[in-house]
């Protein structure tokens, strides 16, 4: 009789269970045949913002800098591709000005704290036929990449090596900007 009645007992839970379940899909299915207006917050216009920075290179004459400007790409993150790009920047500036010899050169920034290592190739220079022509194009290295702030001094390497002279000049220990040579 326990048997019987333990029986009948889950029988009519589960009964139960099943007529609250179809009652319950049947609501949802009538719920999901309204159609519910969403109301989405406005999205307020995303200003573009394009950072630009000042590059000098040596007039026609070699006589004073000439400033031009260089927008910068927008998914730069480090210091170092900022930099990277500036020296881009301006090695295609001075080639369009016909400074620099249209070959492709290797190039290359390091940052240690405030103090910018400028590796350059020594190429870069054989158009220079004076003091002043190298000077200047020294020069527009230092000031171009000084420009932005983050660095105090450039130090000037040719082809990775620390060297005393170029063709015409010696070289210093340190560099800072200077736009009035």
């Amino acid at each position: 009789m326990r048997k019987k009645l333990k029986f009948n007992l889950y029988a009519l839970i589960l009964i139960i269970l099943i007529g609250v379940t179809y009652k319950y899909n049947n609501y949802l299915n009538a719920e999901s045949q309204v159609i519910h207006e969403i109301v989405l917050p406005e999205v307020e216009a995303t200003k573009i913002v394009k950072y630009t920075t000042p590059i000098f290179f040596p007039n026609k004459t070699f006589t004073k800098f000439d400033m031009g400007e260089v927008t910068l790409t927008e998914n730069l993150k480090t210091t170092e591709a900022i930099l990277k790009e500036i020296l881009s920047n301006l090695v295609t500036k001075l080639k369009a000005k016909k400074i620099i010899s249209k070959k492709s050169y290797k190039n290359e920034i390091y940052l240690d704290n405030r103090t910018l290592y400028l590796d350059l190739d020594s190429r870069i220079f054989e158009n220079s036929k004076t003091t002043r022509e190298e000077m200047m194009l020294l020069y527009s290295f230092v000031n171009s990449l000084l420009a932005p702030g983050g660095s105090d001094e450039v130090i000037i390497l040719i082809n990775g090596k620390s060297v005393k002279t170029l063709k015409y000049i010696t070289l210093a220990k340190t560099y800072k900007m200077n736009t009035t040579i």
